[in-house]
């Protein structure tokens, strides 16, 4: 019975635990191209700063990761590449100035409620909210959970 209880819980985490590859540079450095990675497909209340696995809004034949940088109701506003979000510069540790040089600039923009505006940690070469507009909610597949295998 034991055995049977276990092979239950075991693949009920194997369903909501998925096992992704990634493919593109737009979170390094924080995730590399060909990363092994781990998205959890039940992740609940999302938060700024979750990364996480979308279909992309314009073609959802195609499956992106980005990290979530403003929420419902949130303004944001990019000033010099910097984010700035209700109009407090947003602490970004995981933004390297190497992978920030282009210092883009992009005007205030409320979020609707059920949408994200969601950004690669490599600012430089990440087709994000900023080329592509808002991230609906329904078209989020998942939320990074770790990297198993970094090709690193």
């Amino acid at each position: 019975m034991t055995f049977i209880v276990l092979t239950c819980a075991f693949s009920q985490i194997g369903c909501a635990i998925q096992p992704m590859n990634v493919a593109g540079v737009a979170m390094m450095p924080t995730i590399s191209n060909e990363d092994l990675i781990l998205v959890n497909r039940y992740f609940g209340e999302l938060k700024r700063g979750d990364i996480i696995v979308f279909k992309l809004p314009k073609d959802t034949s195609q499956i992106f990761i980005e990290r979530i940088i403003a929420l419902p109701k949130d303004k944001i506003e990019i000033r010099n590449g910097q984010v700035f979000i209700n109009d407090a510069l947003l602490s970004e540790d995981y933004v390297k100035p190497e992978f920030n040089n282009l210092k883009a600039n992009m005007k205030t923009a409320q979020i609707p409620e059920g949408n994200y505006f969601v950004m690669g940690d490599n600012r430089d070469n990440s087709f994000d909210s900023r080329a592509w507009g808002l991230l609906p909610k329904d078209l989020v597949t998942g939320k990074y959970v770790m990297t198993y295998l970094s090709s690193k």
